[in-house]
């Protein structure tokens, strides 16, 4: 590693180390050190690219845009080791923050969150799939609304808005309406 916070540069990954902060169009990994490195937290950044396709129905009210992205950051309590293969890392993550431009997730809004990676040998990420999903709640109600973020290295980023039109005989919802936007 470079001593004084320099960046270390890998193929679509910058790596800083200190408190550098970045905006960069790639996975960014911002590691805050502290006096003793087994408690130092990792902070893993991402700014994904403009959406490239939108899908707008008439519900939900509101649209996507191709000026909004996906982006947000977790953090881990140290940084990531060497994965080889694809890894979930979900109960490793201690917080995050995702948006896509119309909605924001965060754990105590998301039902489902899952974290997977490959990293090289100096544990900087290759590969990722994370989803983020805020479900219908049971009994749901119509006008509900539920949204889903996701980034998959080599599939895009995407973001989706569900809303409730029609409820089953036991109150759950039955059918639902989209809105997305999405690059590739």
């Amino acid at each position: 590693m470079i001593p004084g916070g320099d960046p270390v540069h890998i193929p679509g990954l910058k790596l800083f180390i200190g408190s550098h902060g970045c905006m960069d169009r790639s996975l960014v990994a911002v590691l805050g050190l502290t006096p003793s490195p087994a408690k130092a937290l990792a902070i893993y950044s991402y700014i994904g690219n403009d959406f490239t396709s939108i899908v707008d129905g008439t519900l939900p009210t509101g649209s996507y845009t191709t000026s909004m992205s996906v982006s947000g950051s977790f953090t881990v309590a140290a940084p990531l080791l060497s994965l080889s293969l694809l890894t979930d890392i979900s109960t490793q993550v201690l917080s995050f923050s995702f948006s896509d431009g119309r909605n924001t997730l965060v754990p105590a809004s998301t039902d489902i969150a899952t974290f997977k990676f490959i990293t090289d040998s100096f544990g900087a990420p290759t590969s990722w799939q994370i989803s983020l999903d805020r479900l219908f709640t049971s009994p749901s109600i119509v006008g509900q609304q539920t949204s889903e973020i996701s980034s998959f290295t080599g599939f895009g980023d995407g973001g989706v808005i569900r809303e409730c039109v029609e409820l089953d005989s036991n109150d759950h919802c039955s059918l639902f309406y989209n809105d997305l936007g999405s690059n590739t």
